[in-house]
C-alpha cells in the first residue's frame, strides 16, 4: 500500500511561522485594499499564497535570515503607533486631524533627553549599529516635532 506524505512537516516551525506571517499580511492587505469584496475569497487567496511561500525553501531560508530585523521593525512600528495614540496624534471623532499641544511638548522633551543621554543609552544591534540607530531615532524625533508643529492649530485648542 502506498503511503501519502506531504512535502513539508506541519509541526515544523520552518513551515508554520512563514505560513502564518504571510497569510496574515496577504489577508490584511486584501481586506484593506478591498480588491476582492468577499472575506472568504480573500482568505482562500491568502491561504494559497501562504502555502506557496511556506513550502518554498528559498523563501523560508531568507525569511529566517531577516526575521530578527523584521521583529525589531515591528516592535518599533507598534511603539510609534502606541505613542502616537497615547499622545493624541490622529483624527478625532469627526474625522478632522487633531494634535494636542501636550504632544509637541512631550516629543520635544524626548528629543532633548535623547540629546542629553546621547549614544550611550542606544543598544548596539549588530545589523544596524548603535550610531546608525541613534541617527534614525534622532531623525524620527525631529520629524515628529516638525510634523506636530505643522499640524497644530491654535484655534482648535481653544
Amino acid at each position: 500500500m502506498a503511503e501519502f506524505s506531504l512535502p513539508f512537516n506541519l509541526l515544523d516551525q520552518t513551515f508554520y511561522l512563514p505560513f502564518v506571517l504571510v497569510f496574515a499580511i496577504v489577508f490584511g492587505i486584501l481586506q484593506t485594499a478591498g480588491v476582492l469584496k468577499s472575506k472568504p475569497v480573500n482568505a482562500v487567496v491568502a491561504l494559497g499564497i501562504a502555502l506557496f511561500a511556506a513550502t518554498n525553501s528559498a523563501f523560508t531560508t531568507t525569511f529566517f535570515q531577516i526575521l530578527p530585523g523584521l521583529a525589531w521593525f515591528f516592535v518599533v512600528f507598534f511603539f510609534i503607533i502606541f505613542l502616537a495614540k497615547a499622545l493624541g496624534i490622529g483624527k478625532d471623532k469627526t474625522g478632522k486631524e487633531k494634535v494636542e499641544p501636550f504632544t509637541l511638548i512631550v516629543v520635544g522633551l524626548a528629543f532633548i533627553a535623547f540629546l542629553m543621554v546621547g549614544i550611550t543609552a542606544v543598544p548596539n544591534i549588530p545589523s544596524i549599529g548603535s550610531q546608525n540607530l541613534a541617527f534614525i531615532i534622532g531623525l524620527v524625533l525631529i520629524f515628529f516635532i516638525f510634523w506636530i508643529a505643522y499640524k497644530y492649530d491654535p484655534k482648535q485648542a481653544g
